[in-house]
């Protein structure tokens, strides 16, 4: 495994008859038994036919589970975090022959992003004292939180680790005498060449739900680096009254008031006509 990579000491081996597993992990050798960055992780079986509990022929398959996780070392983008695996096999048919085999290397590439945020003003000067929180939604459509910057002097901020899926940018602390932003959705997804002996990222886009590039505040749109894999993006405060939603008690005052001029005014006109008419 790669430096960006930690096994998890979680190794275990099946043999797979027709659809049928039976778990072997107790008659195989692995290592290392710990936890480990970058490790060289070894499955040893040193006679398949003399296994107990199970039977093996040709149709048999040996199956090994592991995981591993990304640590602080990951590569973002790119090159990605490869895992590259090869089986050395007997080829020698004579009894005690030491005649070996090894299949070509077959490499798995996992691709992690990152999301970079930057607070300005309407100058387009940083902005200090904004907070930011970042959520991705579960399976179960559940956001959940992976991150939050509380208000500070920071005015750039970093979520790294991502993956694909939906995400929502909140911001959580809002500069004093400056409008809260609207929540951003959008979506992480990228394409890399999983069948290539050397998988390399090919397409990285956060995009709203419409499409397009993650848009802000209906002009701005964020950058992409294929190579470091990230989506870079600045978030503009402005200052001022907002004007209140649609549907929310501010637009009920608005329609009550303007009600009432639209009476007023059509009594006066009733008014006028009458006294003209007495005239």
């Amino acid at each position: 495994m790669s430096s960006g990579l930690t096994y998890q000491a979680d190794a275990r081996v099946f043999v797979d008859n027709g659809g049928v597993e039976t778990e072997i992990t107790s008659q195989a050798v692995i290592s290392p038994t710990t936890t480990m960055q970058g490790a060289t992780l070894a499955v040893s079986i040193a006679d398949l036919k003399s296994l107990t509990g199970v039977t093996i022929d040709s149709s048999s398959r040996i199956i090994v589970r592991y995981s591993a996780i990304l640590n602080n070392d990951a590569v973002y983008g790119g090159a990605g975090n490869p895992n590259t695996v090869t089986l050395t096999y007997s080829n020698d048919p004579n009894p005690g022959g030491t005649g070996t085999g090894v299949t070509p290397q077959d490499k798995v590439t996992v691709f992690t992003y990152r999301l970079v945020v930057d607070k300005v003003d309407e100058a387009n000067d940083p902005l200090p004292n904004a907070g930011f929180t970042l959520y991705k939604k579960d399976s179960a459509g559940v956001w959940q939180t992976v991150r939050t910057y509380a208000g500070g002097a920071d005015t750039s901020f970093t979520f790294s680790g991502l993956d694909d899926g939906e995400y929502k940018l909140e911001e959580s602390t809002v500069p004093t005498g400056y409008n809260k932003m609207e929540d951003l959705i959008f979506t992480i997804s990228a394409e890399h060449d999983a069948s290539s002996a050397n998988p390399q990222l090919t397409s990285l886009n956060g995009a709203t739900a419409d499409g397009q590039i993650i848009t802000l505040a209906g002009t701005q749109q964020a950058s992409v680096s294929l190579s470091t894999g990230t989506i870079s993006a600045t978030i503009v405060n402005k200052t001022g009254a907002v004007l209140p939603t649609t549907g929310g008690i501010g637009t009920t005052i608005f329609y009550v008031v303007g009600g009432l001029f639209a009476v007023f005014a059509a009594v006066m006109l009733i008014t006028k006509r009458r006294m003209k008419a007495e005239e």
